[in-house]
């Protein structure tokens, strides 16, 4: 999933980003507002789906009219140390994680009343309402990694008078909380078979004796489902492949 990331401050106009950076919206599947940064949807044209901020920056009318235009809300303390747009941050990259390979599949019928199937990729925007607890779980263990890396570079402190403190404790308690968190997030995901620790049914490869090539798989379809076969590219391993340069002999030069 691509988000845009509206942050609070200075931003320049649609016009200019379009000079700037042509189609910049158009590879963008959802758009989280940090805070204050919800005013600059109007003007650039966007659509919010969720707005992460502690509401110091925006004035709470206008929070109320995001509200009721069905923007997601998602409040944090004022209190913190990362800021909106850093929470917002982390918020898209846990939905990424959450979502990796995640499609959603819906039986319609088409505008000539035939049976048809939609995939979309499963993002912010069609997380099931059960599903987001989980999001936010893997949140804040991403968040919880970076203070533990900002708290694993202090080393204890020992005086000539005695006084002793010891840094380490608060790392054990940050690695501690990540361990429980990471174990209920693995926990609720099996149960639900969904985000990363979901299980997959993956297609092993064949190769064909009489010509050495691989044998082309395709992705299953309903009986009723009429479009075109979907070709499949599984990963293959190319740890052992030849580097050297030299050219392998082939049959009648066209190869095998």
């Amino acid at each position: 999933m691509k988000a845009i990331v509206l942050a609070d401050g200075d931003a320049p106009d649609r016009a200019a980003l379009d000079r700037a950076w042509p189609g910049w919206d158009e590879v963008a599947e959802v758009v989280v507002a940090a805070d204050g940064g919800a005013r600059h949807a109007g003007r650039l044209g966007l659509t919010i789906l969720t707005w992460v901020g502690d509401g110091d920056s925006i004035d709470p009318d206008d929070l109320a009219l995001l509200a009721e235009r069905g923007v997601t809300i998602q409040r944090v303390p004022a209190a913190k140390d990362e800021s909106d747009t850093e929470l917002a941050v982390y918020c898209v990259d846990a939905v990424n994680q959450h979502c990796f390979g995640a499609r959603i599949t819906e039986r319609l019928r088409d505008f000539m009343g035939h049976i048809d199937y939609r995939e979309t990729h499963k993002n912010l925007g069609n997380l099931p309402a059960i599903e987001v607890p989980l999001v936010v779980m893997l949140a804040t263990v991403n968040v919880f990694w970076t203070l533990a890396n900002d708290v694993a570079s202090e080393v204890n402190v020992q005086t000539a008078e005695g006084t002793s403190i010891d840094r380490s404790g608060q790392y054990n308690q940050i690695m501690s909380q990540i361990g429980a968190l990471t174990a209920r997030y693995q926990d609720l995901c099996g149960q639900l078979n969904v985000g990363l620790y979901r299980a997959e049914t993956l297609q092993l490869r064949r190769t064909s004796h009489t010509t050495g090539r691989l044998v082309p798989v395709f992705a299953p379809r309903e009986y009723d489902d009429h479009k075109w076969p979907l070709r499949l590219l599984p990963t293959i391993d190319r740890r052992d492949e030849d580097n050297s340069g030299v050219a392998s002999p082939v049959w009648d030069g066209q190869g095998f």
